[in-house]
C-alpha cells in the first residue's frame, strides 16, 4: 500500500514539474507557448531592373520574394540573376554568373560576384544597361547609398571596358524608361567639328549661358591657335565615370597633324551635363589645357 501511495505522488510531482522542463510537451503554459514546425511566410516586393527587348533602356520589375531565412540583398541578386520574367524585357547578365557574397558597411552595399559576370562583347550601352541593372536592384535596400561590384573579391577599374567600378557607385534614374544617350558621342562630335574647322559648331555643344553675350570670334580664335590644323583624330579608349545629369569622360587619343605626318597622344577628362536629351560640355581639362567658356 505504501508503494502504491509513492508511485501516486511521483506521478503527480513529474506531470506538474514536467511543464518547467519541457516546453513543447506542456501546451497548458502561457510561458511557454508552442512552435510551430511551419514558420510563417514573410512576403516582401522587390523591384528588380532589366533592359527593355531593344536594349535602349531599363524597366522596373516587380516581384514578390520570402525574405524570412536569407538577408534581403542577397535575395534581390539572386532573383536579378535569374533573370526577367516579363516578355517584353530582356537579360544581359551571363547566366553562368554566381553571386559570391554580399556585406553592407555603413551606407554602401558590397557585392560580390564570380568571374562568369565579366564579358567583353558588349557595347557600350549594353554595358551600362548590365551595371546598373545590378545597382539600382541592390541600392534599394534600406540605408544603402551606394554599390560596390568586386569581381572575385577583387575591384576593377572598369566594369567591362567603358565604365568604371573602382569606387563605389550610386544609382541612376536617367537610364530608367529613358532612352541611353552616349556621353562619348558628344566628345567625338567635337573632335569632328575641330577636324572640319566647324567652331561655332563647337562652341554650341558647351554648355553656356547667356550665348548672346559670347564673343564667337574670340573663342573660335582661341580654338583655331590651340588645335591647329588637325587632320585626323582617333580615340584609343575612354572611361565613363557614371551615368547621370553630371558625367566624367576620359579619354585618350591620338590627334593627327599636317595632313597625318606628324601626331600625338592627349589624355582629356571631358565633364559633361545632360541637357534636353543631349550631353553638352561644362568644361575640358588635361595637363596643358583648361577649357570652360561659360
Amino acid at each position: 500500500m505504501k508503494g502504491k501511495i509513492l508511485i501516486l505522488i511521483l506521478s503527480f510531482v513529474f506531470f506538474f514539474t514536467g511543464c518547467n522542463v519541457n516546453k513543447t510537451v506542456c501546451e497548458e503554459s502561457d510561458d511557454y507557448p508552442p512552435i510551430s514546425p511551419f514558420p510563417k511566410k514573410n512576403i516582401h516586393n522587390i523591384t528588380l531592373y532589366f533592359p527593355n527587348k531593344n536594349l535602349d533602356y531599363l524597366v522596373p520589375e516587380i516581384r514578390k520574394v520570402d525574405i524570412r531565412n536569407q538577408p534581403i540583398e542577397k535575395i534581390i541578386i539572386e532573383e536579378l540573376l535569374k533573370g526577367t520574367h516579363n516578355e517584353q524585357l530582356t537579360n544581359l547578365i551571363p547566366s553562368e554568373t554566381r553571386l559570391i557574397s554580399t556585406d553592407i558597411i555603413g551606407k554602401i552595399m558590397y557585392l560580390n560576384f564570380s568571374k562568369e559576370l565579366i564579358r567583353e562583347d558588349l557595347s557600350e550601352k549594353e554595358e551600362a544597361l548590365v551595371l546598373y541593372s545590378i545597382i539600382n536592384s541592390a541600392a534599394q535596400v534600406e540605408n544603402v547609398d551606394e554599390v560596390q561590384i568586386l569581381i572575385e573579391g577583387e575591384t576593377r577599374e572598369v566594369f567591362y571596358k567603358y565604365f568604371t567600378i573602382d569606387k563605389p557607385k550610386k544609382t541612376s534614374s536617367l537610364i530608367i524608361n529613358n532612352a541611353y544617350v552616349s556621353p562619348i558621342s558628344t566628345v567625338m562630335e567635337y573632335y569632328n567639328n575641330i577636324i572640319n574647322q566647324d567652331y561655332i559648331g563647337v562652341i554650341d555643344l558647351f554648355h553656356i549661358s547667356e550665348r548672346e553675350n559670347k564673343n564667337y570670334y574670340a573663342l573660335e580664335s582661341y580654338f583655331q591657335d590651340y588645335y591647329g590644323n588637325i587632320s585626323k583624330y582617333l580615340i584609343k579608349e575612354y572611361k565613363i565615370s557614371n551615368y547621370d545629369k553630371f558625367v566624367s569622360v576620359y579619354v585618350v587619343l591620338e590627334l593627327f597633324y599636317n595632313n597625318n605626318m606628324d601626331k600625338k597622344v592627349q589624355e582629356q577628362e571631358f565633364i559633361l551635363i545632360l541637357e534636353d536629351n543631349k550631353f553638352e560640355i561644362n568644361e575640358i581639362l588635361n595637363k596643358n589645357f583648361f577649357m570652360n567658356i561659360k
